[in-house]
């Protein structure tokens, strides 16, 4: 058992998608020391006592860039493994990305790919532009103080804008498009002193009446508490109507909502000061999701690593069982 969870919590998690953009310790706001960051997902069934990895990401980093990624998923019996390298010149610009990948079924090989990319940037004024193959790729503005505040992801041909991200210190929105270049999506997060969401709010044209609106609780050391989703109906909104004001969430109009809304209650397990497993409160045919990572630091230092297994499996148990009561 203690392979099994330590693979787990080493290697496991929600694959995350490294555009290049997001290449240093910052960018993924973690301590500048960093060496391996890694996140997880992994289903436990409560009934027959079984961890099942279900995707994996591990993120290696020196003197705080991104040195490499790897990432499996894992369908059936189908496997999903990639590695890409990152390097760098000097003046520490990222100047290429190798990508590998492959598929394996039933443990045979179901086939490879590797691509190599040529990063190049040039920069004018406050406006930073990144081309991979000399095709756009990424769009950076920022501020005076050399701040982000606007970054546009383009397709992966380079042809138009399929993400656009404007952030300040307590607002982020993202505006997400269609190959036909159509407005796909907006979300507006509302953010607190820790840059996490206090209030998010889901708009989209095909369904333009509504706004899908998350409020997110927190415990006193930053855990996750709760989230409850309301679907809130805009027309029934002032135009100038605020989510957020002086920090805190504001009271909507009861007309305004409509349907019952949904609660998530997250449970979570440390070992130390920060949540090292996160459970959401809902069950499929008897297994719970959970959401591990991990940190090691340059100093030697293990950050959010589940030492104490035994307490870890008491935690998933119980976990399960107050979950399935509920239900």
């Amino acid at each position: 058992m203690r392979q099994t969870i330590f693979f787990v919590t080493i290697f496991f998690s929600a694959i995350a998608t490294i555009t290049g953009q997001n290449n240093t310790t910052a960018d993924f706001d973690l301590p500048e020391n960093t060496v391996m960051y890694a996140t997880g997902t992994v289903k436990y069934n409560g009934e027959t006592k079984q961890l099942t990895p279900i995707s994996q990401t591990q993120y290696s980093f020196k003197d705080r860039l991104l040195t490499l990624e790897r990432e499996m998923t894992v369908i059936g019996d189908l496997k999903l493994a990639g590695v890409k390298n990152f390097s760098y010149d000097a003046n520490n610009q990222l100047i290429r990305i190798t990508d590998s990948g492959g598929a394996m079924t039933n443990d045979k090989d179901a086939g490879a790919s590797h691509e190599d990319y040529k990063i190049t940037t040039s920069k004018k004024d406050n406006i930073l532009n990144i081309y991979r193959n000399n095709l756009p790729y990424t769009t950076k503005t920022f501020n005076s103080e050399g701040k982000l505040v606007e970054e546009d992801t383009y397709d992966y041909q380079g042809k138009y804008v399929l993400t656009n991200v404007k952030y300040n210190s307590e607002l982020k929105i993202t505006r997400n498009y269609s190959s036909d270049r159509e407005l796909s999506k907006v979300i507006t997060e509302y953010l607190d002193k820790n840059e996490a969401p206090i209030v998010e709010v889901v708009f989209e044209p095909k369904n333009p009446y509504f706004n899908t609106v998350t409020y997110f609780s927190y415990a006193a050391n930053g855990d996750l508490q709760s989230t409850t989703t309301y679907k809130h109906t805009r027309d029934k909104l002032k135009s100038n109507f605020q989510y957020v004001k002086d920090g805190k969430p504001t009271e909507v109009p009861k007309e305004a909502s409509t349907l019952t809304p949904t609660t998530i209650t997250y449970y979570n397990y440390s070992e130390g000061q920060v949540w090292a497993a996160r459970i959401p409160d809902f069950i499929t045919s008897n297994e719970i999701t959970i959401t591990v990572r991990a940190i090691q630091t340059s100093d030697g230092k293990e950050n959010n690593i589940i030492n104490d297994q035994k307490a870890f499996m008491k935690f998933l148990d119980e976990t399960y069982q107050k979950i399935k009561a509920k239900k």
